[in-house]
């Protein structure tokens, strides 16, 4: 593929990619923290919402992995550029995590959180 066309692909997967993640925070936020599955399944399950991230990205590390491993040949699921987008997009969202967690962690924003 030239690079032209390769660029030109990535913006349209990057644009599909962004609409999938956007949909999905409408169907996992109940508030307005966009980390919000994250920390609320942490703590009713009582894990560090890093571990909840963890879990959610493996399985889709996981599903990739297969599709190398049998060359695309095997049924699945879902689509392969689905699970990759949810991959990419839960690699998006481990830095604003990150950055919620630390500020969390300072003195005085310490009351009331769960990990």
């Amino acid at each position: 593929m030239k690079n032209i066309d390769f660029l030109a692909l990535r913006e349209r997967l990057t644009a599909r990619r962004f609409d999938l993640c956007d949909r999905k925070a409408r169907d996992y936020i109940m508030c307005d923290d966009r980390a919000d599955n994250f920390k609320r399944v942490g703590g009713e399950l009582d894990v560090h919402p890093y571990k909840v991230l963890g879990i959610y990205l493996k399985k889709h590390f996981d599903s990739i992995i297969r599709f190398l491993r049998t060359e695309g040949k095997e049924q699945y699921s879902e689509d392969i550029e689905g699970r990759i987008f949810d991959a990419q997009n839960y690699l998006d969202i481990l830095p604003m995590l990150i950055r919620d967690i630390e500020q969390a962690s300072r003195p005085e924003f310490r009351a009331g959180d769960n990990y």
